[in-house]
């Protein structure tokens, strides 16, 4: 009985906490298709349904913030929502090309307007459009200080509100977040430009349009550099965080990269890593987030038997798609429970990054068709990292 408690307490010390987490937050990895039904019901579904939601939406970020306030405006509307339960927010940096009896750039003064903020804080869904994050924390901070409309935000949330947003509507959610990067880059000077985030997703930090823009790379060094778990969150796909719980819904998929328990070469010329936990999470995969216990979607089943049986490798690790066929096909799939990636420089210096991914007596994966495609969940696959050099030669 003492050992359980201690292994729970244990538990409850190691995974981090919903901190303020009445409300939920749906993380949208970019790139949201009107057709993406699984991702607006979900929003709307935890504001209470189509007939209780009051929805406010931000266009801070973006750089025609009319025009694709309008565009979200009407998505909702087609999942049911009344127009009148839907409210653009005045709030942007960016002045609108197309809207000639406007200068939405005058609205950066809202921050702070009373008027604004109060029909913020009578939402209980907020969505923030995609653009450039840096406009969101230019209007969301004063000389350092939260704005009265910010302050709104978490009061709504804090009232068991719905925060999502997609692309620099998903990076804001972290605290730090990512504010750019290359990922070779970023793993050869073992550094990644981050900066103050919003803190709405308490449980690490978060990148986007993620498996399809390789950026595995960046989202590494950033976890490495601030000791937080990462979550890379794919294209017309969203991580949503309720009741102690994550899942996934969508497209796509969610990788988890944690490094707090890694083995770091702060001395090797370059990101050297050992030791870095994977998990890979599709469409109808939740985990409980305390017991890290991992619900696959039902449609899937344990894999026993590896359908592959050749070694995976690439000469791109960075390349779309690659990092999930690795941890799929190359581990959790394979009889060989190792797959190798490389990418390099070519240059005189020929740096570059090999990642080596692995199985052990912990690592597990499922598979199954989810609407006639083909979907994985991995759990526990082992990443290592090392700085390379490249010779090329002619023959």
């Amino acid at each position: 009985m003492i050992s359980k408690l201690i292994f729970t307490v244990l538990l409850f010390l190691i995974a981090p906490s919903f901190v303020n987490s009445e409300g939920s937050v749906v993380i949208i990895g970019g790139a949201l298709q009107t057709n993406n039904d699984q991702v607006y019901n979900k929003i709307i579904d935890l504001a209470g349904g189509k007939h209780n939601i009051r929805l406010a939406i931000f266009p801070t970020a973006s750089g025609t913030p009319t025009k694709t306030s309008l565009l979200y405006q009407q998505d909702f509307i087609g999942y049911g929502v009344a127009q009148d339960n839907i409210h653009i927010i005045p709030l942007a940096i960016k002045d609108d090309p197309t809207t000639k009896e406007l200068d939405e750039s005058q609205w950066i003064k809202n921050g702070n307007d009373q008027k604004v903020a109060t029909t913020v804080a009578k939402c209980n869904a907020a969505f923030f459009v995609g653009g450039d994050q840096e406009r969101y924390i230019r209007a969301f901070f004063d000389n350092g200080e939260e704005t009265a409309v910010l302050k709104s935000i978490r009061k709504l949330y804090s009232n068991g509100g719905v925060l999502a947003g997609t692309s620099a509507g998903a990076a804001i959610m972290s605290d730090p977040m990512i504010y750019g990067g290359d990922n070779l880059t970023a793993m050869i000077a073992g550094t990644v430009t981050t900066g103050k985030g919003c803190g709405f997703f308490t449980l690490g930090i978060v990148d986007q349009h993620f498996m399809q823009r390789g950026r595995y790379g960046r989202l590494l060094v950033a976890a490495i550099q601030h000791n937080k778990i990462g979550f890379g969150i794919d294209e017309n796909t969203a991580l949503v965080t309720s009741t102690g719980k994550i899942s996934v819904v969508g497209q796509n998929g969610v990788l988890i990269m944690d490094t707090r328990h890694a083995k770091i070469d702060p001395h090797s010329g370059g990101t050297k890593v050992q030791h870095v936990i994977l998990h890979y999470l599709q469409a109808g995969d939740e985990v409980e987030w305390s017991s890290q216990k991992l619900k696959p979607n039902t449609a899937k089943q344990k894999i026993t038997t590896p359908y592959y049986q050749q070694s995976v490798s690439s000469t791109d690790i960075f390349s779309t798609d690659c990092l999930r066929k690795l941890i799929t096909q190359g581990v959790v799939d394979n009889s060989q429970k190792q797959a190798t990636g490389v990418s390099f420089l070519i240059d005189e210096q020929g740096k570059g990054t090999k990642w080596v991914l692995r199985g052990n007596r912990k690592t597990f994966g499922y598979w199954g068709k989810v609407d006639g495609v083909s979907h994985y969940s991995a759990w526990n696959v082992i990443l290592d990292v090392f700085p390379i050099k490249i010779r090329l030669t002619e023959y």
